[in-house]
């Protein structure tokens, strides 16, 4: 089938403030042209920033409360539940596509596992339990990608200090087999639509973020310099019937310091601790691991289940050690949030739902509000989020009661020094995420040289489904970019067709978005 195509690259964690370091120095030749040639600007993500649902809202043109994907963890009772595809409920883009009869590729965006039969080929992302799982549609692809090396994920389990090169070097490879991966399904010119995630930048920040201009020591930079490389690849590959779309999920920054909430809401007497943990909890949680997917296949992805034990032997500010019958309130790992202890939800909930519960947010938010780091004076909690403030949807109950948007440089976390931080000189990361990423909007009727702004995570889908020819749902919260067009071009020129859903429901999300983007500025 002939006609417009379009491609979507994330950059995972991309940000201007590195890249214009390496465009200046030369070293993003391709990523030059193509600002150059199209538009660019911000991309403001998700709260929390993660990639689990920030990838989600960038495929779905909706907000976590709608698809339903909030962290790469969930809590349900006091159990913790790994998400991963099967969480989601909202249509995708690829969904809508293939549905109008138009061939598809989905190659590495997080939370597609288990693969789904789509009007194409899909390649399951980071949520993907081992190799060993069937991780493709069709699913031959799986056994050619395995035989070829390809990796599907290569994270935090995998570094070890003093092997940073060995580290770098598998991050490279897994980029090139994502390239080759893309090249071949390319050489096809059925896919219409095709969105491909590069994970190397992400990790490659997370670990050597400190190591950026450092003489010999710049892998950060190696990483970059082969994703442009295999961008060049991939312009190379297609025509002038094709638009490209470059973004990330969030942004980056240094990382300095770790924000206690476990300990904190401990000192603030709302978390209990029992004198010992059950040997019964124990034996419960690795049951509820392995059955995720199994040792092996956890360890390959985010090293889970050492982490959660690790953190049953030494923090102890979780599920499995609290005693539940005086604890108000907890911050569960991987949500980047705290849940309340609510009475006739939780299994042994002691707080009433009404007053007590809003009198208790308020308490927290402002205390976190206040908290800052003893060493700077600077508040290390930017936001503190009641759900409901920056949801909206059927699946916003799912969420935790209050969302942490940490401060710039900061992270949150379960363990603290006595004075509420941790100094990072003792993490093995030296940058986490922000919330800003970047747009770059080029080939077919992008408009050269144009700046973006106030563009969203939640603009991607719709503004695709528009360069196609397709309606766009109504109850996506996005608006499509057609200030990134040519004003002369055609989908410029088009209106805009939303179809079902509700008007209302997309301006009050737009309202929250431009109020976030707003402080950013500030």
């Amino acid at each position: 089938m002939g006609g417009r195509r379009v491609l979507v690259i994330g950059w995972d964690g991309a940000c201007w403030p590195v890249l214009e370091k390496y465009l200046e120095a030369g070293r993003l030749p391709t990523l030059k042209k193509l600002v150059q040639g199209g538009a660019a600007g911000d991309l403001v993500s998700t709260v929390p920033f993660h990639s689990g649902p920030a990838w989600m809202s960038i495929s779905t043109g909706v907000n976590p409360g709608k698809h339903n994907i909030f962290h790469f963890c969930r809590t349900s009772g006091y159990d913790m539940q790994f998400v991963n595809g099967s969480f989601r409920r909202s249509a995708s883009v690829w969904e809508i596509i293939g549905q109008a009869g138009m061939k598809v590729a989905v190659v590495n965006i997080p939370m597609t596992f288990p693969p789904q039969e789509v009007n194409g080929v899909m390649v399951s992302g980071m949520d993907t339990p081992s190799a060993e799982s069937r991780f493709t549609y069709p699913e031959s692809l799986g056994d050619e990608l395995t035989k070829s090396g390809y990796l599907i994920t290569w994270g935090s389990a995998n570094f070890r200090r003093g092997r940073e090169e060995e580290f770098a070097d598998k991050l490279l490879k897994m980029a090139r087999k994502r390239g080759d991966l893309v090249l071949s399904l390319l050489r096809d010119p059925d896919p219409r639509f095709m969105i491909v995630n590069f994970a190397a930048s992400d990790r490659a920040q997370h670990f050597f973020w400190h190591t950026v201009g450092v003489e010999g020591q710049d892998w950060l930079g190696e990483i970059y310099s082969e994703l442009d490389s295999i961008l060049s690849g991939i312009l190379n590959a297609i025509d002038d019937s094709t638009t490209l779309l470059l973004v990330s999920d969030h942004g980056f920054g240094p990382l300095h310091k770790v924000v206690g909430l476990g300990e904190w809401l401990r000192d603030e007497g709302l978390l209990k601790l029992r004198s010992r943990v059950p040997r019964y909890m124990l034996r419960k949680m690795g049951e509820s691991v392995e059955r995720v997917g199994g040792r092996r296949g956890l360890d390959m992805t985010f090293n889970r289940v050492s982490k959660v034990r690790s953190a049953l032997q030494t923090a102890r500010i979780d599920a499995w050690s609290l005693d539940w019958s005086r604890t108000k309130a907890w911050f569960p790992p991987t949500e980047g949030g705290i849940r309340i202890n609510v009475k006739g939800r939780e299994p042994h909930g002691i707080v009433d739902g009404g007053r007590e519960y809003e009198e208790l947010r308020e308490h927290i938010i402002h205390g976190l509000e206040s908290l800052t780091d003893v060493n700077t004076g600077v508040r290390v909690i930017e936001k503190v989020h009641r759900r409901e403030e920056i949801y909206s949807g059927p699946y916003v109950v799912n969420a935790p009661d209050l969302v942490i948007e940490p401060g710039a440089g900061y992270a949150v976390g379960k363990k603290s020094s006595p004075a509420g931080m941790n100094s990072s000189g003792g993490l093995p990361m030296s940058g986490d995420h922000l919330r800003t990423g970047v747009f770059v909007g080029y080939g077919l009727d992008m408009k050269a040289g144009t700046s973006i702004e106030s563009a969203s995570v939640y603009d991607i889908a719709p503004t695709v489904l528009h360069l196609l020819g397709l309606p766009v749902p109504g109850q996506m919260d996005g608006r499509v970019l057609k200030d990134a067009f040519e004003q002369s071009s055609e989908p410029a020129q088009r209106e805009v067709t939303r179809r079902g859903g509700t008007d209302g429901e997309r301006e009050k999300i737009r309202t929250r978005i431009t109020r976030l983007q707003s402080r950013l500025v500030e």
